[in-house]
């Protein structure tokens, strides 16, 4: 992304969205996706995702679910964690989605009975451009794109 530099792991699968200011990722430390973008008949799961956005100065955004989503129980916010990106401050809301129920209970790799999901800004400082970053995908995926996004800083 032209306003940030992130430190991007060699075994993620970065497809470069429309225009400038936007990125996808897909990744996995499970299995023989730790060395590399594995197709999806090896897989016993699918990929985590993420998606990683800047807006300008002028334009900030935050990211996190409402109240009213969180009402169904299904989705449950875990917590809050905050990175320094430079001299900007990101803050993560983290959440857990329950799919699996008594009614629906399945095994195949599309269908996973839960997901993690993490939602983050930047504050915005009116100066660097804004960074959104959204995670959604397994529990033990969730560190590997904390460490990506604490290593990212803005691009001067």
């Amino acid at each position: 992304m032209p306003h940030y530099r992130v430190r991007t792991p060699l075994n993620w699968l970065m497809i470069k969205g429309p225009g400038d200011n936007f990125a996808e990722a897909f990744f996995s430390n499970e299995g023989a996706a730790r060395y590399g973008f594995t197709p999806i008949w090896f897989n016993h799961s699918m990929p985590s995702g993420a998606i990683f956005l800047a807006s300008d100065p002028e334009h900030p955004y935050g990211w996190n679910r409402p109240e009213s989503e969180l009402a169904s129980g299904r989705i449950t916010h875990v917590g809050v964690r905050k990175f320094q990106l430079g001299m900007i401050t990101a803050t993560c809301y983290e959440y857990r989605h329950v799919y699996d129920d008594a009614a629906r209970s399945s095994s195949s790799i599309f269908d996973p009975p839960v997901l993690w999901e993490s939602l983050c800004s930047t504050q915005p400082n009116g100066v660097d451009y804004n960074l959104r970053a959204a995670f959604l995908g397994h529990h033990e995926d969730l560190a590997a794109f904390y460490d990506l996004l604490n290593s990212a800083s803005p691009s001067h």
